[in-house]
């Protein structure tokens, strides 16, 4: 599943503005109560509790929060692109040794998203790697290229006879003094 990042970005920010205009709207509606209660004999049982204290927190988390958000969104990006950066370094050595086991598996997988470029440069580095030569490698990858599958014609079906002569040839001795 493909994640639009601008969309997910705008979602996170709305959450979070979502949040703080609840905590300030829940905070002034404190404060309001607050400031009604005080000194009303019907509504002493309220002011056990710190309602003005507690309304003027919200507010100010609520405030503050907003003001974070903004302040703090291109510094967090930044934070964010690293992280992945240091991620995607961290497990790229694990990513590569998955794709060539996966390669090395099924030539059917490779087939699908290999060019006939990138299957003749694989070739000439594993002939290098097991010959020890990157030049020979190449060298002889290019002879088999010219030979077996840049040949215009194939043949199929064909008799080869060779005779041997029943006639030996005369051994050579070697020459001594």
């Amino acid at each position: 599943m493909r994640y639009n990042t601008a969309l997910l970005t705008r979602l996170y920010r709305l959450k979070v503005i979502i949040v703080a205009l609840t905590s300030l709207i829940i905070g002034v509606a404190l404060l309001a109560l607050s400031k009604y209660i005080n000194g009303r004999p019907d509504w002493d049982w309220l002011s056990f509790w710190p309602i003005g204290e507690i309304g003027g927190t919200l507010t100010a988390a609520g405030l503050f929060g907003i003001a974070w958000d903004f302040i703090d969104a291109r510094d967090k990006e930044a934070r964010e692109d690293e992280r992945i950066r240091r991620l995607l370094k961290e497990s790229a050595p694990d990513f590569r040794d998955a794709v060539i086991a996966g390669f090395a598996i099924d030539p059917g997988d490779l087939k699908r998203v290999a060019t006939p470029e990138l299957l003749d440069s694989i070739a000439t580095n594993v002939m290098s790697l097991r010959l020890g030569d990157e030049q020979f490698a190449g060298e002889i990858y290019s002879g088999l290229l010219a030979q077996a599958i840049r040949t215009p014609e194939r043949w199929y079906d064909v008799d080869v006879n060779v005779r041997l002569s029943s006639k030996s040839l005369p051994i050579r001795q070697p020459f001594s003094m």
